[in-house]
């Protein structure tokens, strides 16, 4: 009998198909692929606002034309932490 996961990917080997948390491969894969596209998307942003004299209080996620002392990744990993849900 052939097992599926939710999303329909075949799971033939569980030992292969699944990862250590159980979550089918092609999935987590997906998942990941969709992370990093956010992050990247966050990263350019924050670096264009950057660029024109605009930062984001990573605290408070207000613009504010003051330097902020946090790093650039650290302002993206927030923009994505906070808006990132749903978006594909």
């Amino acid at each position: 009998m052939k097992d599926e996961c939710t999303n329909g990917h075949p799971i033939v080997d569980r030992s292969r198909d699944r990862t250590t948390s159980g979550h089918c491969r092609l999935c987590a894969l997906d998942a990941d692929r969709k992370y990093r596209a956010k992050r990247r998307a966050a990263l350019e942003l924050v670096r264009a606002l950057e660029a024109n004299g605009v930062h984001v209080d990573p605290d408070t996620m207000t613009l504010t034309t003051a330097p902020t002392t946090e790093p650039t990744g650290v302002v993206a990993q927030r923009l994505v932490d906070t808006h990132g849900e749903g978006i594909e």
